[in-house]
């Protein structure tokens, strides 16, 4: 997919022709692929564009917690601003993404947004 038509498809036309479009990464994994520790504490977010994951998160203490996302769906925005408010036992320190079937997933990087002017 084209990244121009993420933007659009996330009603972020604005963002098309921008620094923030060119940081937009699109990886595609296979069945059985296991993303370990995605990058949660920069501001960004997977969109995923096709197929369907399972992510854990893992607080301090020790719980896991399942969800599970499609093509659509998008990981992250929540955690880039919701996470400084918890307690410390609430906070999450890592995730692991499980590929449940050949996806097609794009970063967005929304810590790019600070340094631009729109």
């Amino acid at each position: 997919m084209i990244k121009s038509n993420i933007l659009s498809k996330l009603n972020l036309t604005e963002l098309i022709e921008t620094k923030f479009e060119d940081s937009i990464t699109i990886k595609n994994f296979t069945e059985g692929d296991i993303v370990v520790d995605i990058l949660h504490n920069e501001l960004g977010a997977c969109y995923i564009l096709k197929g369907q994951v399972e992510l854990i998160s893992y607080t301090i203490d020790g719980k896991e917690f399942y969800r599970y996302f499609s093509s659509g769906n998008i990981i992250g925005i929540g955690e880039c601003f919701i996470d400084k408010n918890k307690n410390e036992c609430e906070k999450k320190f890592g995730m692991d993404m499980h590929v449940l079937e050949n996806t097609e997933i794009a970063y967005l990087p929304f810590f790019e947004l600070m340094s631009l002017k729109i």
